[in-house]
């Protein structure tokens, strides 16, 4: 209830989630164009105390949340940001989810309605009007925790406005033929790695963002997802940090 209240006095209208990612109350629609009075919230969580919040998307919240799940859509969008800085990709508030990312940015004017829409190729999601995310502190189905990235908290970061590219990339197939595509990397990216070979595999990943001008904490975030979900067993979260560390360590000795 307490975060909830806290997303309020942001300006976000938003509904309690069940442990499912869905919605508490069956009107929650309602809550797209007027926002919950503080009476309705505490009579939430007093009737669902271990519920999550959610938060609605679209220009009751002034939000569109961008929905990355897959290390492979955060390798794309890592490569765009780093290769080309007129994307505006920025460095929005961010949260770890219990599968990616979550980028939000402040709701345009002028281009219309953003609704939601989905890109199968790229794993990435774009949640505007009629749609809603779940946000820290929720716990996800996997029982991982919701969580602002370190210096990414909404409460000490400004959110941008979404960048065109987003409504442009997704509807857009990844081909893999830009000339940054490198067979090693998508490969490894899809298919992780097993014991013996996961630390090599880390730094050679570390190694390749921190060359396209990426920071060691999104760096971290990066690999650590990918191992997390592609790793067989991951490593502990540790090494992953350990590693890129050192990584990140020699680049700058060597530059």
């Amino acid at each position: 209830m307490k975060a909830a209240q806290e997303y309020v006095r942001k300006g976000f209208s938003v509904i309690p989630v069940t442990h499912d990612k869905r919605p508490a109350v069956h009107e929650w629609k309602t809550f797209q164009s007027r926002h919950a009075l503080p009476s309705e919230i505490e009579e939430w969580y007093a009737k669902w105390p271990t519920c999550g919040v959610g938060i609605i998307t679209g220009t009751i919240s002034g939000l569109v949340v961008v929905d990355i799940d897959s290390p492979e859509a955060a390798n794309k969008v890592a490569d765009m940001k780093a290769q080309d800085f007129s994307y505006g990709i920025g460095e929005p508030p961010t949260v770890i989810t219990g599968k990616g990312f979550h980028l939000y940015y402040r709701y345009p004017t002028g281009v219309g309605v953003v609704g939601n829409s989905v890109n199968k190729e790229l794993g990435l999601d774009i949640r505007g009007e009629g749609g809603y995310v779940v946000a820290p502190p929720s716990t996800h189905p996997s029982g991982r925790q919701y969580r602002w990235v370190k210096h990414r908290h909404l409460w000490n970061k400004l959110m941008p406005t979404l960048p065109s590219v987003f409504l442009v990339v997704r509807s857009r197939e990844y081909q893999g033929n830009e000339p940054d595509y490198e067979p090693w990397a998508s490969q490894l990216l899809a298919d992780g790695m097993g014991e013996g070979g996961r630390n090599d595999a880390v730094a050679r990943l570390a190694g390749r963002y921190i060359l396209k001008g990426l920071g060691e904490n999104e760096v971290y975030e990066i690999v650590s997802m990918w191992n997390s979900l592609r790793n067989s067993p991951p490593l502990p979260d540790k090494e992953v940090e350990t590693t890129v560390a050192s990584i990140m360590a020699k680049h700058k000795r060597g530059s």
